[in-house]
């Protein structure tokens, strides 16, 4: 069971509760701040500078993560497979929440698509660098969020569902920079996650859901982009 030891905390250890308030506040206070500056400036830096960045901070996040759980005895990944009917109703879920991505996308302000493009694909050369980015979000925030902060709220508060409402909100709070819609979308994201850890007691869909995500995400926002530049009009001839 991913929870194993659930009644277990160990005091001693000041990284834990450091980590936390790293991840739930000064994470989300960081993209907040970087939303204030795009909103100012319309622009962050470098799109490719932003996308290494935003790696090597869910990497070193993700290691800190682990540390905290060796200290903690959780149980990062859990045990056992998802059976193939439960693996089915995730892929159906997926395709829904994508399926819901491409019909909103059109109908996004400028502002918002300006945001997303900030780290999705624009043109087919960007995509391989897209992978690797949904493979290390998948991985590194599962363990991040769904394992190891869920488990310390949990095992502070007694409540599952505190600690599901407080790590969904700072998963969503750490993607503000897209903007309150998706911060509330991105909410019902981790509360969808973390049910299907809880379902399962592991963390092999979630990360398997979350990947997949990511990368349909790309997909359909690199077709979305590039159809918007054969649509725009050719400057007139003077």
């Amino acid at each position: 069971m991913l929870l194993e030891n659930a009644n277990f905390y160990n005091h001693d250890d000041l990284l834990a509760p450091l980590f936390l308030c790293f991840v739930c506040i000064f994470i989300p206070y960081a993209a907040f701040r970087s939303y204030l500056r795009f909103k100012k400036h319309k622009v962050i830096g470098p799109k490719e500078q932003f996308q290494v960045r935003s790696m090597v901070w869910m990497i070193g996040i993700c290691f800190l993560a682990v540390v905290v759980a060796d200290r903690q005895q959780i149980n990062l990944l859990g045990e056992g497979v998802p059976s193939a009917r439960i693996a089915l109703v995730g892929l159906v879920e997926l395709a829904v929440l994508l399926f819901y991505v491409r019909a909103s996308l059109p109908k996004s302000s400028n502002e918002h698509r300006g945001l997303l493009r900030l780290l999705l694909p624009e043109v087919k050369s960007e995509m391989r660098f897209w992978i690797y980015i949904s493979v290390i979000a998948g991985l590194c925030e599962e363990v991040t969020y769904r394992s190891v902060v869920y488990t310390l709220v949990l095992r502070l508060t007694g409540s599952p569902g505190l600690s599901l409402a407080l790590t969904s909100a700072a998963f969503a709070a750490a993607h503000a920079l897209y903007g309150l819609r998706t911060a509330l979308f991105i909410f019902l994201l981790g509360v969808f996650f973390q049910l299907s850890v809880v379902i399962t007691g592991s963390l092999y869909l979630a990360i398997a859901i979350h990947i997949g995500y990511d990368l349909g995400f790309g997909i359909i926002a690199l077709r979305f982009f590039q159809r918007e530049v054969v649509a725009e009009p050719l400057p007139s001839a003077l």
